[in-house]
């Protein structure tokens, strides 16, 4: 039989079943259609005397099924082309097409521009190129999907119902969901290069796996992203490079060696996880949601870290760049036990702070000159180690420390952020550093520890009208009972002339506070001025009447 003279090659207005006795040759453009809520079937005939071989020949033309919603279609009709006059399949509507003859020597092009296209053997798709455009595959066979290309577009699904698949050369920019209890496995001759879109593991509801064969660049190392929702993605123990990781639920299995991230590892999720491999490359790191990311290995990317919730804990000596996160309401965790941290906060024209706890054996702070790095421990935190070193640059700390701070050359620390108060209970020692006490109309700095040692290095403090007049506020305090040599008030002021509402002195049963206030009744109070005032205009208004 041949087809040709028409574009609608059949319509299903309800439930029915058409079978084929003979060969059907396409000679045109055509389109068998399936309308919403019907459920089709094209059968071949098992008829006495009758080719079950027989289908659809197509030859240079493009055959369409179109299947609405909720709507399906099933077909056991051997779909084949002849010599070089190769076919085209083009599954659209958002309704189910299942393909199910296993005899099928197809080599056209197949695309799925809507809906789903279920395939029950590797034969049903064929071996041209494959497009998935905003639809979905079922591969409900285990082995290789035979396309000599695969382009993904749109948002995309892949569903793996058996054991395992592969799908060659994949390419495109869209994002490709993979679901099912197969994996979807990638390696040297079915790989990703191409693909600068992402690969999303699962769904909220339903799980999906992805398998990575081989070594390195399976994925595009400029674009290629993975998103984990929900599933697993085993990684071989190979190491891998590509964009960007996104974490949300699931399981990482096998992850050994190198992963190279070149854009950001963004971890959101309430479940726990550890990456016991090395995270390497140019990528941010950002942790989200209340679970603990834990990074076994020592990082090596050069991209910022942040914090937003949660814990972060390092298995190791590791180096941080451009710390920050938290919020006074919502204090963050990072924890390095008892290990080293340093901390790099290399850029220069932008405020980092970090709201939470930090626990190290040691931590070294490199901040910028430019900008403080400013830390906030907020109520019930705490910065614990044996010793807190301000390498370079300058920090700010406010909170509660349980460690022993050593200020090097050329670097500073000052107490809270702008103003504030912070207290460690070990000794504060500067190492050729400057100790900056500030002042504004909220307050001054105040620090107390156990002991100090301030000989070797500079106090600055500068003098200002600003703060609230009867104040009292005791700038150092040892809380060992050491007693302050009177020439720490000198050093204190570094010549500057105190006016006389201005009091500077030692205080404490051991002179172990030194000690800043404010007369009361030197000026008037801003209050005071203001009822002044209000006096004045008040008689001006009685002379007046």
């Amino acid at each position: 039989m041949m087809l040709c003279g028409t574009s609608d090659l059949l319509h299903f207005h309800g439930n029915g079943e058409v079978i084929i006795g003979r060969n059907t040759w396409v000679r045109q453009n055509c389109t068998l259609t399936v309308d919403s809520n019907c459920n089709a079937k094209f059968s071949q005939s098992t008829m006495d005397g009758i080719n079950t071989n027989s289908g659809f020949n197509l030859t240079n033309y493009t055959i369409t099924f179109d299947v609405a919603e909720n709507a399906t279609l099933e077909s056991s009709v051997r779909i084949f082309d002849e010599g070089n006059n190769r076919g085209n399949i083009v599954k659209t509507g958002a309704g189910t097409m299942t393909i199910t003859n296993s005899n099928n020597i197809y080599r056209g092009t197949t695309t799925i521009s809507g809906g789903t296209l279920v395939a029950n053997t590797s034969g049903s798709i064929g071996t041209g190129s494959l497009t998935i455009n905003n639809a979905t595959l079922n591969a409900a066979f285990q082995g290789n999907i035979p396309a000599s290309s695969v382009t993904i577009q749109g948002n995309s699904t892949f569903i793996s119902s058996v054991g395992w698949n592969r799908l060659k050369s994949i390419s495109g920019s869209g994002a490709l969901t993979l679901i099912g209890s197969g994996f979807l496995a990638i390696n040297n001759s079915f790989h990703a290069r191409n693909f600068t879109g992402t690969f999303i593991v699962g769904t909220t509801t339903q799980a999906g796996k992805l398998s990575l064969e081989v070594q390195s660049n399976l994925l595009n190392a400029d674009s290629g992203k993975i998103k984990v929702v929900n599933g697993i993605v085993d990684w071989r123990g190979f190491e891998q490079s590509f964009n960007s990781l996104e974490y949300l639920d699931g399981e990482m299995q096998n992850m050994t060696g190198k992963l190279t991230i070149g854009n950001e590892f963004k971890y959101n999720s309430s479940t726990d996880l550890e990456v016991p491999c090395t995270i390497a490359g140019t990528a941010d790191l950002v942790k989200k949601g209340s679970g603990t990311l834990t990074l076994s290995q020592a990082p090596q990317y050069t991209g910022s870290t942040t914090i937003e919730s949660g814990k972060l804990v390092l298995g190791t000596n590791s180096t941080l760049n451009n710390l920050s996160g938290g919020s006074e309401s919502n204090p963050v965790t990072l924890d390095a036990g008892t290990n080293n941290l340093t901390i790099n906060n290399l850029t220069a024209d932008d405020v980092k702070r970090f709201i939470g706890s930090i626990t190290a054996t040691t931590i070294t702070v490199n901040a910028t000159a430019a900008e403080a790095f400013q830390i906030y421990t907020a109520a019930n935190g705490s910065v614990s180690a044996d010793s807190f070193i301000v390498s370079s640059g300058r920090v700010d700390v406010k909170g509660y420390m349980e460690a022993a701070v050593k200020v090097g050359s050329g670097a500073t620390f000052s107490p809270g952020n702008s103003v504030g108060h912070v207290e460690t209970t070990e000794d504060f020692t500067l190492d050729g550093g400057t100790l900056l006490i500030e002042m504004d109309e909220t307050g001054i700095d105040t620090l107390t520890a156990n002991s100090f040692d301030l000989a070797n290095g500079t106090i600055s403090f500068t003098l200002t009208d600003d703060i609230p007049w009867g104040s009292s506020y005791d700038i150092l305090t040892a809380t060992s009972g050491e007693e302050f040599d009177e020439t720490i008030i000198d050093r204190i002021l570094n010549g500057q002339t105190l006016p006389d509402y201005f009091s500077l002195a030692l205080a404490g049963d051991t002179n172990n506070i030194v000690r800043f206030s404010i007369d009361r009744n030197a000026v008037p109070e801003p209050s005071t001025w203001a009822l002044l005032a209000l006096g004045v205009v008040v008689l001006f208004l009685r002379k007046r009447k």
